[in-house]
């Protein structure tokens, strides 16, 4: 199991250590500790250019999901 969190924007502190571990209990529960998740915290300008890469949509927005 991999999970993986990263930072990419400044605007909001993200405690990464707390997330990680309410992450880890959820998956627990939900019977999925075994699989592979990876979060990024993105600022509107990246999330925009991977809105508009991958959906052909541009604009920002508050969620992108991919499946592995």
């Amino acid at each position: 199991m991999a999970l993986r969190i990263h930072n990419r924007q400044r605007l909001v502190v993200v405690r990464t250590a707390l997330i990680k571990k309410c992450l880890l209990q959820i998956m627990a529960y939900l019977d999925c500790a075994d699989k592979d998740l990876s979060i990024v915290f993105a600022s509107d300008h990246l999330i925009q250019a991977l809105n508009r890469t991958y959906r052909q949509h541009d604009r920002p927005t508050n969620v992108l999901a991919f499946p592995q």
